[in-house]
């Protein structure tokens, strides 16, 4: 990616993050290793009535101190129906799923010669790094 900008070009990654997900990941490392075997058709399936658990668990977030009712709220109440589904399957069908610690993200950026480091936990959950070709330091 570095080579591929100008000099003091910046670069932007996101990555799932470690911190803010550990009740998340609980139960859904241990159903990955079923569900990323299935077919298409039963993940489907399995998706389409998640995403009905997912909307229960939404409209019950204004009533009750559920567990990321912040970030259900503040996120996923404003995506459509579709998206919810589409990200139910994204999360339980990777090839590969990383989640970064805050030194491990901003290590994969050093590492890659990038400069200028500005890194922001988004919504508590993932990781936002920006980078630049030239510079130094990290904010």
């Amino acid at each position: 990616m570095r080579t591929s900008l100008r000099e003091g070009g910046r670069a932007l990654i996101w990555l799932y993050g470690r911190e803010g997900n550990g009740l998340y990941l609980f139960f859904v490392k241990p159903l990955r290793l079923l569900t990323k075997r299935l077919p298409h058709k039963a993940l489907h399936i399995l998706c389409k009535i998640l995403a009905k658990v997912l909307d229960l668990y939404v409209w019950a977030c204004p009533f009750l101190p559920l567990p990321m009712r912040r970030y259900m709220l503040n996120v996923i109440a404003k995506w459509t129906p579709h998206t919810r589904f589409v990200t139910i399957y994204d999360q339980l069908n990777p090839a590969y799923a990383k989640y970064y610690k805050k030194d491990e993200a901003i290590a994969l950026m050093q590492n890659a010669g990038f400069t200028n480091l500005r890194i922001f936990h988004r919504h508590g959950y993932s990781w936002s790094v920006i980078g630049q070709t030239i510079g130094g330091g990290v904010d």
